[in-house]
């Protein structure tokens, strides 16, 4: 049951959001023996490390009782045992970043070479992912268009931002298209942010049960590049939308500096870690939770709401007729001085 090492994450390190080198999801037999160690695990994993200790007693109860029952008797493959047992946690905890996933084929345990091996992967496919800008482009009326597929780790993708902020910083409104993100780095989340705020504000806060710690998120004083405090901007968000892209959208929405044009997000706000739960098996398991100044509250299971409800297929052109209309009040008041 070695745990891997903690990520302050709500995206790129959660389950299935992230490739890897390493063969995880192949299928392989099992047996009962290796069912009943798996639902122990779970349980003890849930109940040492959830972030609401009753709910995590909870689940790894109603998880025995289910195998008492014999509910997954009939089960012979690991992909199936890791659906249906991901199945049967969400249905207690109504969380979506709660999944358990196959570990390698034959269960190997992973060695020192395996993990920087997966690391250098990740890297390489981030960087081969534009460090997660699809997009950058200017559309009529000097509409600024950022399509941004994942908030990937701030020390990797601070350049790319940057690059595509630059391009941009001088539309007269701004469309940033989250409708394909699920989600990433809770620090690119901050430090995107910061680019339109001038005052130093708290965003968001994660709190953890480990150590009973809560860790602020802040705007920053300084970004490189211009501030743009007073570009109204317009958000797209769609059911993919996940986890550090609700963040930003629910960042920005709280404070009233963005309209969320789109579908109701996917709703997962709990970030945590993976841990493995034997040499067949792991798991993702929220060890935190997302605290936000304004609400009080977070997103997880409602999802972010949109503030003009479209179907995600006409979010960009929805957006796009009420950035003309600001774009155009924008040239109006620069035309006035």
């Amino acid at each position: 049951m070695k745990r891997l090492k903690r990520v302050g994450s709500l995206g790129l390190l959660l389950a299935g959001i992230t490739a890897s080198s390493l063969s995880y999801g192949q299928n392989s037999n099992i047996n009962a023996a290796i069912v009943k160690d798996t639902v122990s695990q779970i349980g003890k994993l849930m109940q040492d490390n959830y972030v609401f200790p009753k709910q995590g007693e909870k689940a790894a109860k109603a998880l025995n009782q289910k195998f008492l029952q014999g509910a997954f008797d009939e089960l012979n493959d690991s992909d199936a045992l890791a659906s249906m047992l991901t199945q049967e946690l969400q249905a207690v905890t109504q969380d979506k970043h709660l999944r358990v996933r196959t570990r390698q084929a034959g269960g190997k345990q992973h060695t020192q070479a395996d993990m920087v091996n997966k690391k250098h992967s990740d890297r390489e496919r981030q960087r081969q992912g534009n460090q997660g800008i699809a997009q950058v482009s200017r559309l009529e009326s000097n509409i600024g268009y950022l399509d941004l597929r994942g908030f990937v780790s701030f020390d990797q993708g601070k350049t790319a931002i940057d690059a595509a902020m630059s391009l941009l910083n001088s539309s007269d409104s701004m469309i940033i298209d989250l409708r394909k993100n699920g989600g990433g780095d809770p620090q690119m989340v901050q430090y995107l942010c910061s680019f339109f705020f001038k005052d130093r504000l708290l965003l968001n806060s994660l709190y953890w049960r480990e150590g009973n710690v809560t860790n602020e998120f802040w705007t920053l004083d300084k970004v490189s590049g211009d501030k743009l405090p007073e570009m109204p901007l317009y958000i797209l968000t769609s059911g993919y939308t996940f986890s550090a892209a609700e963040e930003f959208s629910y960042n920005m929405q709280s404070r009233k500096r963005a309209t969320i044009v789109g579908e109701t997000t996917g709703g997962g706000a709990h970030p945590g870690g993976r841990f493995n739960i034997n040499d067949h098996f792991r798991m993702f398991i929220a060890t935190g939770r997302a605290i936000n100044p304004i609400t009080k509250t977070n997103w997880e299971g409602s999802g972010v709401v949109p503030d003009v409800k479209v179907n995600e297929d006409s979010a960009l052109e929805k957006a796009i007729e009420l950035a003309k209309v600001s774009a155009e009040q924008v040239r109006q008041v620069a035309r006035s001085l």
